[in-house]
């Protein structure tokens, strides 16, 4: 039996409502199984590896706005200094949203999480941009912001959504 695409669109959207509405430690492996067994007649032996992106995109599953900060970077590709930083500030905005981002916030992550960034933060914060427009703005001395294109850029190649947790404060940075 062949189905119309959108028939089968239907039936993906079907599957999503359901499986948004469980927990979301399984989600990923109930849309998994699911699909399987609507399109292939039966569910997956084994769940899928994560896939890893090149150059800071979003993998084929959209990343959640996962708490687990290592959990979220191996979701993604952060080869290059500079992807390391991006990836770092998308987590970041998956939790709180848009603020005034520290360079001494960064390097902490870096610390913690033992990925590799540039020298010169200030450098990759001013020369980020998409299409020739600027990803950061400087806020205050130290300080970069994402600006709405950067937000854009961050949700498209990441997959977050703007977080709501209450900011980091300098102190706790």
């Amino acid at each position: 039996m062949t189905m119309k695409l959108d028939e089968a669109q239907k039936l993906l959207l079907e599957i999503n409502k359901t499986v948004s509405k469980m927990d979301e430690t399984v989600r990923e492996r109930a849309f998994d199984l699911l699909v399987g067994l609507a399109f292939g007649g039966k569910a997956p032996t084994k769940p899928p590896a994560p896939a890893k992106s090149s150059g800071g995109s979003a993998s084929s599953t959209p990343a959640t706005n996962s708490a687990d900060l290592g959990e979220f970077l191996n979701n993604f590709n952060h080869d290059k200094p500079s992807d390391s930083v991006k990836v770092l500030v998308a987590w970041l905005y998956s939790q709180y949203g848009k603020y005034p981002i520290s360079l001494e916030e960064i390097k902490a992550l870096e610390k913690e999480t033992g990925l590799t960034v540039p020298d010169r933060l200030d450098m990759t914060f001013k020369g980020s941009k998409k299409g020739g427009k600027n990803l950061f703005s400087s806020s205050k001395r130290g300080h970069y912001q994402l600006t709405t294109v950067g937000e854009l850029a961050i949700k498209e190649a990441y997959g977050v959504s703007k977080g709501n947790k209450p900011r980091p404060t300098e102190s706790d940075a």
